[in-house]
């Protein structure tokens, strides 16, 4: 997906296709997330459509149905929020490991949690700054699924626990 040719007004590619390079296998029918200001997502929904993508707003429930190849979730996000994570057109792999946390338990994207322990075991072993994916955690209200990921507390319901142990894999 090239991002930077399509947006403008401080949108960002975050989620998986920022983390592939962690991972241990390959999803290319994964949803793309990109994160934007509010006042500025119906130009890069409109963007982004006229490229034959499906545009998707992200929330409650937004992927329950199967994703179609070429979809994207849309997450309106306040600037001030995400700046300094974001480099370019892309987010940081520690705001796009979040981003896709909260995305995979808010907006039922269909990625497994174990996966996604997985990742996050591989971007530590190769010294990703964990003071800033926790700060980030933080801010968006996902410190206790890190928490619970890295066994720092017991996890919570059967999602958590399968963080933990696609971590400890």
């Amino acid at each position: 997906m090239r991002v930077i040719t399509l947006f403008y007004a401080d949108a960002h590619l975050s989620g998986y296709d920022m983390l592939a390079g962690f991972a241990h296998q390959l999803d290319f029918e994964y949803p793309h997330l990109v994160c934007c200001p509010t006042a500025h997502a119906e130009g890069v929904a409109e963007a982004l459509s006229k490229r034959r993508f499906r545009v998707i707003a992200a929330g409650p429930g937004a992927l329950r149905a199967p994703s179609i190849p070429r979809t994207v979730l849309l997450r309106r996000q306040p600037l001030i929020e995400s700046r300094s994570l974001v480099r370019g057109a892309l987010a940081t792999p520690e705001k796009a490991w979040v981003d896709l946390l909260r995305e995979t338990r808010d907006s039922d994207a269909p990625f497994d949690y174990a996966e996604l322990g997985r990742l996050l075991r591989a971007m530590i072993d190769q010294a990703v700054n964990q003071r800033v994916l926790s700060s980030y955690a933080q801010r968006v209200g996902c410190a206790d699924w890190l928490a619970a990921t890295i066994g720092a507390r017991p996890p919570d319901g059967d999602a958590q626990v399968q963080l933990a142990a696609g971590y400890a894999a």
